[in-house]
């Protein structure tokens, strides 16, 4: 019996310790461990997780309502590392219902890639691309891809893919070699010559950052 006792002692001593040593961790100053985390019921944060309700100004470009240049139109998209990404499916959503704009993609693309490298971008379409836009010339389809893209600090030039293979013409505008801004296409205020936007404040937004 007296045993019994004495191992019944010795098993609270260690039990006590124990938990003075978890209580210091807990107390202790910097210390990363929590109450949650030692019981394996805390939620690690996600890495690297952009924070809840950033956004960036981007510009994307759409055919005005003759369709015969392309007017800039201000568009807040959430800040992430695909920003290139994210602003081209902007594109292919087309443009706002009051903007008096019209779209420039057609029906039923789909980005299927997009890489940087070296100062180019390499985007590939779906086979909707190669489709002609009513009223639009393929120009400003080519071109609304382009400037879009440009606009960006790391891309100077673009070249397309269709189906992830190199194309030579979209709608009769030869696409083989990689392609710069054009701001020929792009309509512009008589007196200040700058890109008049079909955002309803007035005012074209560009992003400052890169991709």
């Amino acid at each position: 019996m007296k045993k019994v006792m004495l191992l019944l002692v010795l098993a609270l001593l260690v039990l006590g310790l124990a938990g003075c040593g978890t209580m210091q961790r807990l107390l202790k100053d910097g210390s990363q461990d929590t109450l949650g985390g030692l019981l394996g019921t805390g939620a690690a944060p996600a890495p690297d997780a952009p924070s809840s309700g950033e956004s960036m100004k981007i510009t994307v470009y759409f055919a005005d309502a003759a369709g015969k240049t392309l007017v800039p139109e201000a568009r807040a998209v959430p800040k992430t590392l695909s920003l290139a990404r994210e602003t081209m499916n902007e594109l292919i959503k087309g443009p706002a219902s009051n903007s008096g704009l019209q779209a420039v993609i057609p029906s039923g693309t789909v980005l299927l890639d997009i890489n940087i490298k070296d100062g180019t971008a390499i985007v590939d379409f779906s086979k909707e691309l190669q489709k002609t836009v009513a009223k639009i010339s393929p120009e400003l389809t080519v071109y609304s891809v382009v400037n879009t893209l440009t606009q960006f600090p790391t891309v100077k030039q673009v070249k397309f893919r269709v189906e992830g293979l190199p194309v030579q013409k979209i709608g009769g505008v030869n696409v083989t070699q990689a392609l710069s801004s054009n701001a020929q296409v792009v309509k512009t205020h008589p007196i200040t010559q700058k890109p008049v936007s079909g955002d309803i404040s007035g005012s074209s937004a560009s992003a400052s950052g890169g991709i």
